[in-house]
């Protein structure tokens, strides 16, 4: 490709001037096609620079004129100017830019300034016109070649060294001066050099950019080539998957690209023919489990169904058990406030009990205080025992010493026989005494046992209560806390109650979407029939499914 590329004619400007001129391609050919590319490109680039010069020219013309209007200096400088400016005109106009032109150019350019310089002799602005010179110079570097530069210096040196050696007044308006005639051609000189080393850098630089440009556009060339090449090929390729996306489009997943793709997309044709495969394979697939789809959807369908029986059955079980465990618990809550009420009653009992408790305690007090009182009685009896029997002796020893005295003591004898018998009596009755005492002591000793025993059964009695009063606090607790749990576990069953509920319309929701996907399967085994998955012919179809349908 690149071979025939190079035999091809030069593109561009050469290819243009070579159709339109027969004698230019005759003259040009034996070049070599890439240098007189840059040739052509530089000669474009001469010519604009030498149209500018003359466009310059002509300003400094109107210069001079305007100077010769404002120094009285005449019109032959401004005739001299028109004259040496016609001649590089003509030749510019006629569209000449090769080294003989631009010689010319480069030295009509110093002309202006040199005119100037007379008509500026004997003025403040002689010695300023020289940077005129400069100036001008300096433009010749747009016509990037140093012959155009090495003209306009030389003609700047002639003038300089022969008008201070004729004519010095020309060209300084103190005379002659070699040393400054010296100096400024050193000057002239350094910017000469610079020029011209400006110019030949611009040539190589313009050279480059032509050459660059000539292979930007051979391998342009050959880029075209090569994506006409490959346009080529693809144009082959997508044709040829063109035909293969229109039978999938009608269906026919058994079609196959036979014809060979080029090398660098032959991975394209295996990677269709995979994916071609893959998704005759896929669907058959999809067929089987759209098969297997239906039949888990009846077998779900008929699942749901009876959940939904068992659902709705075991609603209303729990509805009843809610019912009862309601009942149950209130009549537990109405246990618990008997259970609180006996406890009420049962402390009030063992107040009670222990108020008679304290009485009895006191009574037993009191009979204790009662017998001891009865001993000391006993005690009193006891020593007015002793005294009737020492008074019934006294008594006895009165009457024997009265007996003795005899009539005189008849009435002392009486009076010791009423003490006797008074002594006696006093002795009967403390006897008696003693023994009604003996027998209230033994009453109080029985009254005393009866009531330590009253006491003690009434402390028995209290303990007893005390411990009914715990248990009945404790059934009263146990049966406030069977009733809070009560009362959990039907909240509970009624939660459950309603997920039950909540399930059965679930269940219900699920029948459905099971109806709904045996039908969307019945509708995605119609859908898979349409496609033709074998070479025999014939479109596949899920036989289960159709059947089903």
């Amino acid at each position: 490709m690149a071979s025939a590329s190079r035999s091809r004619k030069p593109p561009g400007i050469i290819t243009a001037l070579s159709s339109r001129h027969p004698q230019f391609s005759a003259a040009v050919c034996p070049l070599h096609p890439g240098r007189v590319e840059r040739r052509m490109e530089l000669t474009g680039i001469r010519k604009n620079g030498a149209f500018a010069l003359i466009v310059i020219a002509w300003l400094c013309v109107a210069v001079i004129a305007g100077i010769s209007l404002y120094t009285a200096s005449g019109w032959a400088p401004v005739a001299i100017a028109v004259a040496v400016t016609l001649i590089p005109s003509v030749i510019v106009r006629s569209g000449r830019a090769d080294s003989t032109a631009r010689i010319i150019l480069g030295g009509t350019m110093p002309v202006y300034p040199a005119i100037m310089l007379y008509q500026a002799a004997g003025s403040s602005l002689q010695m300023d016109v020289h940077m005129v010179f400069f100036a001008l110079l300096a433009t010749l570097v747009v016509m990037c070649d140093w012959r155009a530069i090495v003209a306009g210096t030389a003609v700047i040196a002639v003038h300089h060294l022969g008008a201070n050696l004729l004519i010095p007044a020309w060209v300084f308006p103190d005379g002659a001066d070699l040393p400054r005639v010296l100096l400024h051609a050193v000057i002239v000189l350094i910017e000469a050099a610079v020029l011209i080393q400006i110019s030949l850098q611009l040539e190589q630089m313009i050279e480059r950019q032509a050459e660059a440009r000539r292979e930007a556009e051979r391998l342009e060339q050959e880029a075209a080539s090569t994506r006409d090449a490959i346009a080529a090929k693809q144009n082959q390729v997508i044709g040829a998957l063109g035909q293969g996306l229109k039978a999938m489009a009608r269906n026919d997943l058994t079609a196959r690209i036979d014809q060979a793709f080029p090398e660098e997309y032959e991975q394209l044709r295996a990677d269709y023919h995979d994916a071609l495969e893959g998704m005759r394979q896929s669907l058959e697939k999809i067929s089987g489990v759209a098969t297997r789809i239906d039949e888990s959807a009846g077998d779900v369908s008929h699942a749901s169904n009876d959940m939904a029986d068992r659902t709705e059955r075991q609603s209303a079980t729990l509805h009843d058990t809610v019912a009862t465990i309601r009942t149950v618990s209130d009549s537990i809550s109405d246990t618990a406030n008997r259970a609180v009420e006996a406890r009420h009653v049962l402390d009030a009992a063992q107040g009670e009990a222990e108020k008679s408790a304290g009485i009895v305690e006191r009574a037993r007090v009191a009979m204790t205080n009662i017998e001891h009182s009865a001993r000391e009685i006993d005690q009193i009896i006891e020593v007015i025992e002793g005294l009737s029997f020492q008074t019934n002796l006294l008594a006895l020893n009165a009457g024997v010493e009265a007996a003795r005295v005899g009539e005189a003591g008849k009435g002392f004898a009486v009076v010791a026989s009423e003490v006797r018998a008074l002594a006696q009596r006093s002795a009967d009755a403390a006897q008696d005494i003693k023994t009604k005492i003996g027998a209230s002591n033994e009453q109080i000793a029985l009254g005393v046992s009866v009531v330590s025993e009253t006491s003690e059964t009434l402390e028995r009695i209290t303990t007893r209560i005390l411990q009914i009063s715990e248990f009945v606090a404790t059934i009263a607790g146990s049966v406030e806390s069977q009733a809070a749990r009560l009362r959990e576990v039907n909240g509970t069953v009624g939660a459950l109650d309603g997920i039950t509920q909540q399930n059965a319309a679930m269940v219900e929701e699920t029948s459905a979407a099971a109806r709904s996907l045996a039908e969307q399967s019945r509708t995605l085994a119609q859908e898979i029939s349409r496609f033709r998955l074998q070479q025999t012919g014939s479109y596949h179809a899920a036989p289960a499914l159709a059947r089903a349908a």
